[in-house]
């Protein structure tokens, strides 16, 4: 019996490998394997691990990115296609084609949840992407699911037809990424989500009298706010930036980086300020390669030379230590320059990115929430020094921007 119990574990061990391996196989070929085929889709007819566009729920599809490409948060959309009897994907399917899941509740077939929403929104099928190896069990023994980190998924790019453009989706991604509260009583906070802390980290809030209306309140350090107040025992300092400040402030930068749109040169220039040159560190990098190839000539002679009897060994264990050491040296300065190079690469790919963003906008006399969560990813406030009464106040305010970071 022990034996036997030994060959079956054996047995399902190997199946579960196999079984393992035909599934990575599939999904580096880009094979869509699911139960079910994502909202706006179906399966192919002719080859079931394909997908084709089914158009009736692509466009609910299309709006549904439209509307979180607008600013609207997952609870607002639910509801916008729940007050417009839009059937829940599961009741779609078994009103269609008559499959009816787990999630069915033929009594509630347009109750939309924000989850539902944000599985669309981040989902990048609908793009044309199929992402596989998203989660596994832990062995064959133990069924328990692992799910696995995004770097590990497998992507495989234009597998079929897409539903939205890539600038859309990845534009809806920033959007949903920054928290929004809104307050219904008072103006709109354009920059929630946006402000953080240089000390903590924390979010900065907004904070207004009950007279005021938006703009005339501030935002201040979250943590500090739910902390002692004491300087003893506080966890961080104020942060203190009045909303129109920081409003003025902000609609200057845009300004001014929106009239630079038309110069790639001069927000490469800004971007690599504290940088070595892009050709000097092409021509260091033949430099080292070339001192590489020397020293690598060099050891092998002086081993023949050992190994000949020509050298004696106090002479030869100095010699190579110290060629050696160089050589070492250099490899790790080559790894260092390529690492450089492929940022300089990196930089003039994701600055295109950034002014086809830009050229979107003209300069403008009034902020968007809109043009904010396209342009900036977040605005670092540090603590003020000096004090506004005595007229020497003073504040550091970063711009961090999307793709090309804090511009100098």
């Amino acid at each position: 019996m022990a034996f036997k119990s030994v060959i079956n574990e054996y047995y399902a061990r190997d199946i579960s490998k196999k079984i393992r391996s035909a599934r990575r196989t599939q999904a580096l070929r880009g094979d869509f394997y699911g139960a079910l085929a994502p909202y706006g889709y179906m399966k192919n007819p002719q080859d079931r691990h394909k997908l084709i566009v089914d158009d009736e729920a692509a466009e609910f599809v299309k709006q549904i990115f439209l509307m979180a490409a607008d600013g609207l948060g997952m609870y607002q959309i639910a509801r916008k296609l729940y007050n417009a009897k839009v059937l829940i994907p599961s009741a779609y399917r078994l009103h269609k084609f008559g499959k009816k899941g787990r999630a069915v509740d033929e009594d509630c077939p347009y109750d939309w949840s924000s989850g539902a929403v944000r599985s669309i929104l981040s989902n990048r099928v609908y793009i044309g992407d199929i992402v596989n190896q998203k989660q596994s069990t832990k062995s064959f023994k133990n069924k328990r699911i692992v799910r696995y980190a995004e770097s590990k998924h497998i992507v495989v790019k234009d597998m079929h037809e897409a539903i939205i453009d890539a600038d859309l989706f990845e534009r809806v991604q920033r959007n949903i990424k920054v928290k929004k509260r809104d307050d219904p009583d008072r103006t709109p906070n354009i920059f929630a989500g946006l402000l953080v802390c240089a000390d903590c980290g924390s979010r900065l809030n907004f904070h207004a009298s009950e007279q005021s209306k938006g703009k005339e309140g501030r935002f201040v350090c979250n943590k500090y706010r739910h902390s002692n107040r004491s300087a003893a025992t506080s966890k961080c300092t104020i942060h203190s930036v009045a909303y129109k400040t920081l409003y003025d402030l902000t609609l200057q930068k845009l300004n001014e980086i929106i009239s630079l749109s038309a110069s790639k040169d001069e927000i490469l220039r800004r971007l690599r300020e504290n940088r070595i040159d892009d050709e000097r560190a092409k021509i260091n990098l033949d430099k080292m390669k070339q001192r590489d190839k020397e020293l690598q000539l060099i050891i092998r002679a002086i081993l023949e030379q050992y190994a000949l009897g020509e050298m004696t060994q106090a002479a030869f264990t100095g010699l190579y230590h110290e060629y050696n050491n160089e050589k070492d040296k250099i490899a790790a300065d080559v790894q260092s320059l390529e690492n450089r190079i492929a940022d300089f690469d990196r930089d003039k790919e994701n600055v295109e990115r950034f002014i086809e963003i830009v050229n979107r906008y003209t300069v403008a006399n009034e902020l968007s929430r809109e043009m904010l969560l396209d342009l900036v990813e977040k605005i670092v406030v540090h603590e003020a020094t000096g004090n506004h009464r005595r007229k020497d106040r003073q504040q550091v305010i970063e711009f961090h921007y999307h793709f090309v970071g804090n511009l100098q």
